[in-house]
């Protein structure tokens, strides 16, 4: 899956995870993690 995040006047951040085979439900919990994580760290 891959990621990106972008913010004016910085760098857009980007970022691929391989999360496997676990399922729908435990695949979109970690993207929101990994997206609020990207964010948390734009905001910075």
């Amino acid at each position: 899956m891959w990621f990106a995040c972008a913010r004016r006047g910085r760098e857009t951040l980007r970022k691929v995870e391989h999360f496997g085979d676990i399922g729908r439900d435990p695949i979109r919990a970690k993207c929101l993690r990994t997206a609020l994580l990207m964010i948390r760290e734009m905001i910075a």
